[in-house]
């Protein structure tokens, strides 16, 4: 989900570095509504100390999807904001966050050379930035054959030594995941398809880690059906972990609206590993 909002100058020259396409697509913040994440936390094992979101925003996702069991949140974004209010923030008095402020690609390689791992991931990145293969050159030693290959991998509509941002950042949190890690993440739903969904996706070989596909008409964030082009949009969430390896035994998508959402996952089974 996408609310174009201002963003420090510091920011987005930092951001611009590392999408190529960052002035076309624009500089905003990309936030998830507490209420969303709330219905997301049944996706994610019952009980969760840590939260990590590599694309936090202001950190309404990671916000809403701890409870009493979550004591920490590890945030990353690129933008230094001011604390996460505490009207936003059901469990505020037992949570300690701790916020990263960067360019996530660019932090990405210090996790990597202190073997950081994390049980779990809740992100909603930014849609369709094209980031440099460059920064995340690590992905290529990855112990994951699959995320190798995926970082190896080409997209046409990104052009050479570019990655998405929603494939990037499936392919960071699958190789900093520990043995049994899982995550959900929420993107465009088109770009979802198209990369990773579809029958011969460039990236179809990601498949296999997800256990749960579902969407929403429209965008939760403005209650919008388009998007900024005008198109029908659709937005995707995924539950994946890292030692699922059958690919979506549920495919819920196109579901109407956030209450008819919260009833099909009130309905999954526990089918993550």
């Amino acid at each position: 989900m996408e609310a174009k909002s201002s963003i420090r100058l510091g920011s987005a020259q930092e951001l611009l570095e590392s999408a190529s396409n960052a002035g076309a697509k624009g500089l905003g913040a990309f936030e998830t509504p507490v209420e969303l994440a709330g219905i997301l936390r049944a996706l994610l094992p019952k009980y969760i100390e840590v939260i990590t979101d590599f694309c936090a925003g202001h950190g309404n996702l990671a916000v809403g999807c701890a409870d009493g069991t979550t004591t920490n949140l590890l945030l990353v974004d690129i933008q230094r904001l001011q604390t996460i209010k505490p009207e936003n923030r059901p469990v505020y008095q037992t949570l300690d966050a701790s916020r990263a402020v960067g360019d996530i690609t660019k932090f990405f390689p210090l996790l990597k050379s202190v073997d950081w791992r994390g049980d779990c991931f809740v992100n909603n990145p930014p849609f369709n930035m094209h980031w440099s293969k460059d920064n995340l050159a690590e992905l290529a030693q990855s112990d994951m054959p699959e995320v190798r290959a995926a970082f190896a991998a080409t997209d046409t509509s990104v052009g050479k030594g570019k990655i998405d941002s929603t494939v990037a950042t499936i392919l960071m949190t699958l190789d900093a995941m520990s043995t049994r890690g899982e995550g959900i993440l929420i993107s465009n739903g088109a770009t979802m398809d198209r990369l990773i969904l579809d029958d011969g996706a460039p990236y179809g070989m990601l498949k296999k880690f997800i256990w749960i596909s579902l969407s929403l008409d429209g965008n939760p964030m403005t209650k919008a059906k388009t998007d900024a082009w005008g198109n029908e949009f659709k937005t995707s969430i995924i539950g994946y972990a890292k030692d699922h390896k059958i690919g979506p035994q549920m495919d819920l998508r196109n579901t109407p609206n956030s209450d008819d959402l919260k009833e099909k996952i009130r309905l999954v089974p526990d089918i993550r590993h």
